[in-house]
């Protein structure tokens, strides 16, 4: 009874360490914040046409190894785009626990998606988050054709 029990508790014991070995992290991004600096002192959620809009996370808990955050950002609803159609993109390799920024600007009025993945090594997400900067404004006006030369030569034509 005794050799019993000590195999079921040290087959207990191993199964118990292996799970807490492999499905035991603590890696996490938290939500999306805006901001007009990179250190977040003057967050805001609004941004005028052409000005940076920057997007920061905090990633936290990462385990050693390499991990990458890749940056994406995409329209939402904006005025003569599809949604979901990328801006941009950016990806950085991370060693530690630190927060995170990325930096766009846009000429053109509405709202964008900006979404954030954490993976690692071997490429699999740990975790994703995404928000939306609205960017207010006006939207920058079509360029004019210039005259035809046709135009000028009925010009010269009545100086005759």
């Amino acid at each position: 009874m005794k050799k019993t029990t000590l195999i079921l508790g040290l087959a207990l014991l191993i199964f118990v360490s292996a799970g807490f070995e492999c499905s035991m992290t603590t890696a996490n991004l938290s939500d999306i914040k805006f901001a007009k600096d990179k250190e977040g002192k003057q967050p805001a959620s609004s941004f005028d046409t052409g000005k940076e809009i920057y997007a920061m996370v905090d990633a936290t808990g990462l385990p050693s190894g390499k991990h990458k955050l890749a940056w994406k950002v995409t329209y939402d609803n904006v005025a003569g785009k599809t949604k979901g159609d990328k801006v941009g993109e950016q990806s950085m390799d991370l060693t530690s626990s630190s927060t995170v920024w990325t930096t766009f600007t846009t000429p053109l009025p509405g709202d964008y998606k900006v979404e954030a993945t954490l993976t690692d090594e071997a490429g699999k997400t740990i975790a994703t988050k995404s928000g939306t900067a609205k960017v207010t404004g006006t939207a920058p006006a079509a360029p004019t054709a210039p005259a035809s030369s046709d135009d000028k030569k009925d010009d010269d034509s009545d100086d005759k």
